[in-house]
């Protein structure tokens, strides 16, 4: 079985799978991303919540229980422990990174929720291809948990996000505060309880704060005019309304079943999208296989994230890449059939990769909530393309260790 720290959270997503099936059956129309969109077949309903179910079984628990035992030779070696300085020098690089990232998203205005086809002409953006300073905190969020600058550093990585209309590392956050407190014993569950309550009663206000700061930085409403719309937006429905508002969407953003259930639906369309190269395989996804079609001229392949709304939702067409939907790892059981066995062995193949760099580092156990969190936040729900940008991010974090360690060492051999 999965580590305890986990079940929760696997329970958690498998529960509001089966709501959101209950939902969509009782209402006969499509939730989350696909709201309003009617239900053709009950069938094709239950197919995708059994995929769903089948997929987080296979992934996080089979699959993770048998990548976790497998004996990982240690290429890059990491001691057991590291000294003050280099910790302090690893926390002010981190939070160095992340404050240039900052500046350059709030002087670019790029990088917002709901606005990813505006893009930057500044040379600095390649900066942030090869350092992606949020996958590199998680990592650092994970395994420098005692360090005075970890504080610092999450009050910034916060404001980063909330800046650019993002809300679902908070999720993350309370994940991986939930493992290390689990482990030490420190949970306090009346806390929890009054958390969670705290999150729920607010989060109707941060959802519509939220959708202000989106459209604001995607420039459809001016900075000045947001207080504005946000009082317009609260005011419009009663507390209960918003509350209810709320607990849907954090079930329908939580949920694969609505978005399978479509992508069953329309098969051949897909199916025809990627003869016709609509979008890539799923093998093709990735910055690595983006840098490879640019070489080769074939960079105006979006990936299936991209083209999917303009498949799902064809009553309400997307700008291409302007918004992603994520349709989940088993739609390529559904797509490319004839595929399983060469997609299975590649999704294989991509795991053993992320607990291969996650293992290299040495002075934490810690490191397997990473790799069960990128798991689920992103293999889970067919986020192939920013699996494998953290896979690469794990690399990164380890050349900023050994950074670290070099030049504490020459600080030391200075005294």
């Amino acid at each position: 079985m999965i580590k305890r720290e986990y079940r929760i959270w696997l329970v958690i997503f498998i529960i509001v799978n089966i709501w959101a099936t209950k939902i969509i059956f009782s209402q006969k129309q499509l939730i989350g991303d696909l709201e309003g969109v009617k239900l053709e077949s009950s069938s094709s309903l239950f197919i995708a919540l059994f995929l769903v179910l089948l997929c987080y079984f296979l992934l996080l628990v089979i699959g993770f229980n048998y990548f976790r035992k497998i004996k990982i030779p240690r290429i890059i070696k990491t001691p057991k422990s590291l000294s003050y300085q280099a910790k302090f020098t690893v926390s002010s690089f981190i939070l160095l990174l992340q404050l240039a990232f900052f500046i350059f998203n709030q002087t670019e205005g790029v990088n917002v929720a709901g606005s990813l086809n505006v893009k930057s002409n500044s040379t600095l953006a390649f900066i942030w291809v090869f350092l992606p300073i949020d996958y590199i905190f998680y990592l650092y969020f994970v395994t420098f948990r005692n360090e005075k600058l970890l504080k610092t550093n999450l009050v910034l990585f916060i404001i980063s996000n909330l800046s650019r209309g993002w809300s679902g590392f908070i999720l993350i956050l309370l994940f991986l505060e939930w493992c290390n407190r689990y482990r030490n014993r420190t949970l306090n569950y009346f806390r929890i309880v009054l958390f969670s309550a705290g999150v729920i009663l607010v989060y109707p206000y941060l959802l519509n704060l939220k959708w202000v700061i989106r459209a604001s930085k995607s420039s459809e409403i001016e900075l000045s005019s947001s207080k504005d719309l946000l009082e317009g937006m609260i005011e419009s429905k009663s507390y209960n309304e918003l509350l209810s508002d709320g607990v849907e969407q954090i079930i329908g953003r939580l949920q694969q079943t609505a978005i399978l259930t479509e992508v069953i639906n329309k098969k051949e369309l897909f199916e025809n999208g990627i003869a016709n190269d609509k979008f890539v395989s799923y093998y093709g996804e990735g910055f690595i296989q983006i840098a490879y079609r640019r070489i080769i001229g074939r960079n105006n392949i979006p990936n299936i994230g991209s083209m999917a709304p303009n498949y799902l939702r064809t009553d309400n067409p997307y700008e291409l890449e302007a918004y992603n939907i994520s349709v989940g790892l088993m739609s390529w059981v559904i797509i490319l059939p004839f595929q399983i066995p060469l997609f299975f062995l590649y999704i294989g193949f991509l795991c053993y990769l992320s607990v291969f760099f996650a293992r290299q580092i040495n002075f934490t156990s810690a490191i397997d909530d990473a790799i069960w969190m990128s798991w689920l936040f992103l293999l889970a729900v067919g986020w192939i393309s920013q699996f494998i940008t953290f896979i690469y991010s794990i690399l990164v974090f380890l050349i900023i260790i050994k950074i670290a360690l070099f030049v504490s060492r020459i600080k030391l051999y200075g005294k």
